[in-house]
């Protein structure tokens, strides 16, 4: 396996919605992997991203318009189902450089499009199964609109490996390289959790959601809470926007405003949920003249399509509003 990320960055945080299949990787494997030491000339440490939020919705909404990377709400589901999961993977600076790329190229749809192909013009593919690793970059067949996207996992320090989809068909996925399930175990390296899924070592940064790599409540690695021992019946609670809970035996302090975006506590279900409430994901995203209006992080947002070149705001038949080339 490669040199890995160190991901000492704490402040980065996530929301706990995301907690339930990650932790998962980190059950039921035994410990007693042994990995190579990582590092780099500044000491391991890999910056996740100098993208900000609002820069990451920006690109969002530019690949989208260009017909790139279209969702069926522009910028919002780019955004929280794309971009901020990224921080847990820890390949939000492999999608930073992309999107540093798109913010450039905006409004020119053809230079857009070079940013996802690396540099070159998308090439077609058919299939899921058309996807392949070309040494460390992971070329994925997007079969929306059948073209083979590319993304360096070198840049996060990561490499690509082919991972099992699904019993029959191989994809290509960043991590840590190729591992065989039953006898790779999983590892920690600093923050990161490192654990054997489909053939590739796949990696959750576990400071993103204010938690530590170490000892699950198996003996196996996971992302535990950083303070004192819990029972599993501990009762979580929120302090304002602070979330108490106890994740693996382990109590965990997760400040919900520390996290991508606009969260707090919810003393409805004690996880960190969108703070604002005039709005819920899903809700019908308008135009105004250029400008979309759209529900992020539980509140109406405004951007204006011109400002980023574009013509114009259109409503999909799916309800959402997206900028026109």
């Amino acid at each position: 396996m490669p040199n890995c990320t160190h991901a000492r960055h704490p402040s980065t945080r996530f929301q706990t919605s995301s907690l339930v299949p990650l932790l998962a990787l980190g059950m039921g494997l035994a410990v007693g992997l042994t990995l190579p030491a990582c590092g780099d000339d500044d000491g391991g440490v890999v910056p996740p991203t100098d993208i900000t939020r609002d820069q990451a919705l920006q690109a969002c909404l530019a690949a989208d318009a260009c017909g790139v990377l279209t969702f069926a709400y522009g910028g919002s589901y780019c955004l929280e189902t794309g971009w901020d999961q990224r921080f847990i993977t820890a390949t939000s600076r492999i999608w930073g450089d992309i999107f540093k790329c798109v913010l450039e190229a905006t409004p020119d749809c053809d230079q857009v499009a070079l940013c996802f192909g690396g540099g070159s013009p998308l090439q077609s593919c058919s299939e899921i199964t058309d996807g392949y690793c070309d040494g460390a970059v992971r070329v994925e067949c997007d079969t929306v609109h059948h073209t083979l996207l590319r993304q360096d996992c070198n840049v996060a320090n990561q490499t690509c490996a082919m991972a099992n989809a699904s019993q029959t068909d191989l994809v290509p996925k960043c991590g840590m390289g190729p591992c065989i399930e039953g006898t790779h175990v999983a590892a920690c390296q600093d923050f990161l959790l490192l654990s054997c899924a489909g053939g590739n070592y796949d990696v959750t940064d576990c400071s993103a959601m204010g938690m530590i790599c170490g000892e699950g409540v198996t003996g196996s690695k996971a992302c535990v809470g950083t303070g004192a021992a819990c029972p599993d019946n501990y009762p979580a609670s929120c302090d304002g926007p602070v979330l108490n809970d106890c994740v693996n035996r382990k109590l965990r302090r997760l400040d919900c405003s520390s996290l991508p975006g606009n969260y707090t506590c919810s003393t409805t279900n004690f996880s960190c949920v969108p703070a604002g409430t005039e709005c819920s994901p899903g809700d019908p995203e308008l135009c105004q003249g250029a400008t979309i209006r759209m529900c992020v992080d539980g509140a109406w947002l405004t951007l204006d399509c011109a400002e980023l070149g574009f013509t114009g705001c259109s409503v999909s038949p799916a309800g959402g509003a997206h900028c026109v080339p």
